[in-house]
């Protein structure tokens, strides 16, 4: 099973970065998506840990 939320992690990261693309045109939004990015790395850190004691 960690495997699988491994997976589902890495499309919110994808839809990040699509995200990231579209909104180069407004810097305000690209400001939120970086504030995304740290959550998604949060995220992940905290899914490596679990992995980690698994």
């Amino acid at each position: 099973m960690a495997a699988s939320g491994a997976s589902e992690e890495a499309e919110p990261c994808d839809v990040a970065k699509r995200r990231r693309v579209k909104t180069k045109q407004r810097s305000f939004t690209v400001e939120v998506s970086t504030e995304e990015q740290h959550l998604l790395t949060g995220i992940a850190a905290v899914a490596a840990t679990a992995i980690d004691f698994t």
